[in-house]
């Protein structure tokens, strides 16, 4: 860095008399650059960066010994933990990574959250009462986005192995998603359909679906057309893919195929179709283990915006969009959903840990299977 040697005013401010300047520059010199506009030099073993680090509260210790005491958590899954819920977050989600397979159709993410979390999760959800959080910590399943597949490629064949397996697919998807994450399928999509343009009935007629649709189209037959239940019905959800019926002033199931049965005809079935018969086994076996219906544990109970996925007939893009864009629409404007399909507190108590524990893993087994029979059924 050049400089000049004198300083001016320097004996002035000093208290002295001023001296001569001789008007002639003095020679420029370089020596090292020491001054203001230089970077100190710092020594090699000053770490580069920092963190923040909170303590762990007195709650969150003692339930994080609990777990790895009385759940299924292995010490030897930690490396190298910057403080206790470091530790317990390596623990538990290589636990999750024994439980659950990568997923080619569900979009399920589960996360550990802090109380504090929930609470501003939950900040702008209407919920039944306020927020009061049961637990330090907490287990989310988040439903980050939704994607949507069509059934159409494998429908015939699933007819033609036999008449009712389709809807036994349906009805046994419709079954797991209760106990695990929503999936929408065929059946929800008829549903919205007929609240929009039918009066809420997914049975009604031509006749009687018309006087409805004459209230959004006026008299413009050519639009109303593709609204009439027998076009829209059989594209959205066929009579062999219903799994209740409206009869005699309450819904009742419409028959699919037993265990049993199911296991009579696998073996007269080969490829594809076969596969599905076996998973569709696993989960009915899988299913009959579950003490509760709700096996995600979660609390409150909350409305998730999105579905882990969403399955459909055919891709009538217009239709199927048309009915996703408008149930978006009302979820954002309603206040009442979040993007998780449960917040499950984790529990301190031995023998609720260890059932926590035991619902969260047939939970991932149940969509293990479910993930891979939506996987062999859609495209």
């Amino acid at each position: 860095m050049f400089f000049d040697p004198s300083t001016t005013d320097q004996v002035v401010a000093g208290g002295s008399a001023a001296c001569w300047q001789p008007p002639r520059a003095a020679a420029t010199r370089r020596r090292s650059a020491d001054d203001l506009l230089s970077l100190p030099q710092v020594c090699a073993q000053v770490p580069l960066t920092g963190t923040t680090k909170w303590r762990t509260g007195k709650e969150s210790s003692a339930l994080i010994f609990a777990h790895f005491r009385y759940g299924p958590l292995r010490a030897s899954d930690v490396r190298d933990p910057r403080d206790e819920l470091d530790a317990f977050a390596q623990a538990f989600f290589a636990w999750v990574g024994r439980q659950k397979k990568p997923y080619a159709r569900l979009t399920v993410r589960p996360l550990i959250l802090d109380a504090h979390a929930v609470d501003t999760t939950l900040e702008h959800v209407c919920l039944d009462s306020d927020f009061v959080a049961a637990s330090p910590l907490y287990l989310g399943f988040h439903l980050p986005d939704e994607n949507v597949f069509e059934l159409k490629h494998h429908v015939e064949a699933l007819r033609t192995a036999h008449p009712l397996l389709l809807r036994t697919l349906l009805r046994t998807i419709d079954r797991a998603s209760y106990r695990t994450v929503m999936i929408r399928s065929p059946e929800w999509f008829l549903n919205e359909f007929a609240s929009w343009f039918w009066d809420g009935d997914p049975e009604s007629s031509d006749e009687d679906a018309l006087e409805h649709l004459k209230e959004r189209f006026g008299d413009d037959e050519e639009d109303m057309a593709a609204y009439l239940p027998s076009v829209a019905r059989p594209q959205l959800c066929p009579d062999d893919a219903l799994t209740v019926s409206w009869r005699k002033d309450r819904w009742r199931r419409m028959q699919t195929l037993s265990p049993t049965q199911l296991r009579a005809l696998r073996p007269r079935l080969r490829g594809r179709v076969r596969k599905v018969c076996t998973e569709l086994l696993m989960l009915n076996a899988l299913m009959r283990k579950s003490r509760t219906n709700d096996l995600l544990r979660g609390e409150p109970a909350l409305m998730p915006m999105f579905s882990a996925c969403s399955f459909v007939m055919s891709g009538d893009e217009e239709r199927i969009g048309q009915i996703i864009d408008g149930t978006m629409e009302s979820a954002y404007q309603s206040g009442d959903h979040t993007e998780f399909a449960a917040l499950s507190p984790l529990s301190i108590k031995a023998a609720d840990i260890r059932r926590q524990y035991a619902d969260w893993s047939l939970a991932f087994q149940i969509m293990n299977h479910l993930d891979t029979l939506l996987s062999l059924v859609t495209s």
